[in-house]
């Protein structure tokens, strides 16, 4: 069973489900707690109650509704098929126990199509509604909110103290600091995540991480535009992707700092991005300065090793896979020239 989080209403379908159906049977339903998305197989508490029933630890399992189990139609059959090769009841508070028969099959499988699509409409719709939140001038909370405000009435709101601690970054870093030594300029400060409730659970409170400092000098929001829209839906197997600024919806909130302090800032972090050594062992002059002349895409360098000869080569993934020592030598004078 699930159940709602600590300080929410009691649910009493739940508490009627386990005083009824329990004792009439004569046997407990303990509760699992899983405060978890229902679209994934992989749960916390899931997990605990399939490996129960592996290990005949339970007769039966009792859900509030199917959609309670799961959203997704796929998980539905397979955790039902699971249930039954082991032998295991699967009761519903709203309607009873599920049948191994053809009808009742054809009954949870129905309910699981409408689960899904219900749960894919309601994400649509908050979607929609966030967007066009956005769209009125409002900040839409989706988590929590940069360092340096708080959220009140759809809004940003400026945190003195915290806002001098991202104007000192800021500062030391247009004044030539690294991330590395304004991170150790910080150390004592409570960090974004400590003022929020969180703690550190490998450094000792008080330490900056690169970064925490990384992510405060490329938010536009602390030169006065917070843009709703940036990341898209994670798709499964892949990383987080961005939209482009013109795809965004730009909402005003309270600076911190200056434009043109936020625009230096950047380009400065595009420029370290662009020279990073990124752990190489051997030493690339040329490596993030040359691109290819057909389709714009980055050199990077590489060591190759033959049985005759050690070499260093740049090479790319784009129309001109590799650059030959000449073209990189005349390259070369012509940038210095």
């Amino acid at each position: 069973m699930s159940r709602q989080k600590k300080g929410s209403r009691s649910p009493t379908k739940l508490i009627y489900a386990q005083d009824t159906l329990g004792n009439s049977r004569g046997v407990a339903l303990p509760h699992i707690v899983d405060d978890y998305t229902g679209t994934k197989l992989r749960r916390p508490g899931l997990d605990t109650l399939r490996k129960m029933l592996v290990a005949g630890q339970a007769e039966g399992v009792v859900c509030m509704r199917s959609d309670r189990l799961t959203r997704m139609v796929a998980h539905s059959i397979i955790l039902r098929e699971e249930f039954a090769r082991y032998g295991i009841e699967l009761h519903f508070v709203n309607r009873g126990q599920s049948q191994n028969t053809p009808e009742g099959q054809m009954t949870d499988n129905i309910e699981a199509v409408f689960n899904q699509f219900w749960r894919d409409k309601i994400v649509e719709d908050t979607d929609r509604g966030r967007w066009e939140k956005a769209r009125q001038g409002k900040i839409v909370c989706c988590g929590r909110p940069p360092y340096g405000y708080y959220y009140k009435d759809d809004q940003l709101v400026i945190i003195d103290e915290e806002a001098a601690v991202v104007r000192r970054i800021f500062k030391s870093f247009c004044n030539g600091s690294s991330i590395k030594s304004i991170c150790d300029t910080l150390k004592g400060i409570p960090t974004p995540g400590e003022t929020r409730g969180k703690k550190h659970t490998v450094l000792p409170n008080g330490t900056w991480r690169d970064f925490t400092v990384y992510t405060i000098l490329a938010r536009e929001a602390y030169c006065g535009v917070w843009r709703y829209g940036k990341r898209n839906s994670r798709a499964k197997g892949k990383g987080k992707t961005y939209r482009p600024d013109e795809e965004t919806i730009p909402v005003s909130c309270p600076s911190i700092v200056s434009r043109q302090e936020w625009v230096q800032a950047r380009a400065r972090l595009e420029q370290n991005k662009l020279l990073s050594k990124r752990n190489t062992k051997w030493q690339y002059l040329l490596r993030g300065m040359l691109r290819c002349g057909e389709c714009q895409v980055g050199f990077r360098g590489e060591y190759h090793k033959t049985q005759k000869s050690k070499t260093l080569r740049l090479l790319s993934h784009g129309y001109q896979p590799r650059l030959s020592k000449m073209s990189a030598r005349q390259t070369r004078w012509r940038m210095v020239r």
